[in-house]
């Protein structure tokens, strides 16, 4: 699902926030009615909200973003998405934490 949501919005430029998009990316997933359903009747709205409460609040603007111990956020930006930079860094914060 994860690798479907990203290449329909970032390859195939479809809008994942709409509720048809979705359903057409879990058929081709191959899930049924139960997805649509429960899609639609939002069972999970509510975690959904509190997430992006949480990305406002840590002022995330992109992924991926790693929150550790609830007060440091890093992302691959600073870093020009050198993947090698970001885990340096990230190796480096959790060294200091653990001290």
């Amino acid at each position: 699902m994860k690798t479907a949501l990203f290449n329909a919005h970032f390859v195939e430029k479809k809008d994942i926030g709409n509720m048809d998009v979705l359903e057409e990316i879990g058929a081709r997933l191959g899930l049924g009615f139960d997805f649509s359903r429960r899609l639609r009747g939002g069972d999970k709205e509510k975690h959904v909200q509190l997430a992006l409460a949480m990305a406002e609040m840590y002022k995330i603007d992109e992924t991926p973003t790693l929150i550790i111990a609830g007060n440091i956020m890093t992302n691959m930006h600073p870093f020009h998405h050198d993947a090698d930079a970001l885990r340096d860094n990230v190796i480096t914060i959790l060294k200091s934490i653990i001290k």
